[in-house]
């Protein structure tokens, strides 16, 4: 009987990458909204429209995501470094998300529409630098019977990102402080970055659990064996359809709401 044990320390650590990605997500779609409302009244005078405006330039992190997310997913599974192939593109990105992001209020002190749309462009294509290898660096350390409890502690860690943002939300007013949100994220961004380099070694972890990995294959449950070099049976195959079309109908739900 095999007997694989989730390693809860490590997985709170890589938890640290998720925790900045929701911090920054909340702080940027609780502040920009508002900055693009007051910016735009010089240009736009009617509301509705300008709330028009506003939705298409905020949701353009979903179009950056549909081709940027697949892009730099499948870079980081080509990715061979001494610092593994998730670990580069998480903390490059870490580090250009917490000097960049502060600009966005910047401009905005400054008057600038253009100056305001344009970081906030330069923000999603450096967010979506990491994002998808954020997101694979806990599957490539974890067995797949573990993966449910992992996805759990990553998600437990990763939320108290949002409730920074919105304690941040409550106490501090954007038009007395607009940029005091902005560097207490970019700071919590490198704090986070800090722990998961001094607490994560990619490549040395891969090998500590190569192991159970390869335990957890045999242990998981799939109703046909699936390998590289064959195509899913039919049974696997309309699961996974129904799966896709799950996660399609959940994120069009929350977006919608959000």
């Amino acid at each position: 009987m095999i007997n694989l044990k989730l390693n809860y320390k490590t997985t709170l650590f890589i938890g640290c990458a998720f925790f900045s990605i929701l911090m920054l997500w909340q702080v940027y779609n609780t502040y920009c909204p508002l900055f693009l409302h007051d910016l735009l009244g010089n240009y736009i005078t009617d509301e509705d429209r300008r709330l028009y405006v506003i939705g298409i330039i905020m949701a353009a992190d979903n179009v950056f995501a549909l081709v940027l997310l697949p892009i730099f997913g499948t870079l980081s599974d080509k990715t061979k470094t001494k610092f593994g192939k998730r670990m580069p593109y998480i903390v490059i990105g870490m580090i250009l998300a917490a000097l960049v992001f502060p600009l966005i209020a910047v401009f905005y002190v400054k008057n600038s529409l253009v100056g305001v749309i344009l970081i906030m462009g330069l923000i999603l294509m450096i967010m979506h630098i990491y994002r998808t290898p954020a997101v694979s660096l806990m599957p490539d350390v974890t067995p797949k019977p573990l993966r449910s409890k992992a996805n759990g502690i990553i998600n437990l860690v990763g939320y108290f990102g949002p409730i920074i943002a919105g304690a941040i939300k409550m106490f501090i007013s954007y038009k007395e402080h607009p940029i005091a949100p902005f560097i207490i994220a970019s700071i919590a961004m490198i704090v986070a970055c800090i722990v998961l380099v001094f607490n994560i070694n990619e490549n040395k972890l891969l090998e500590e659990v190569a192991e159970d990995i390869r335990a957890g294959e045999e242990l998981s449950q799939s109703l046909a064996k699936v390998s590289a070099d064959k195509p899913l049976s039919k049974e696997d195959k309309r699961n996974f359809t129904v799966l896709l079309i799950s996660v399609f109908l959940w994120f069009m739900s929350f977006n919608a709401v959000e």
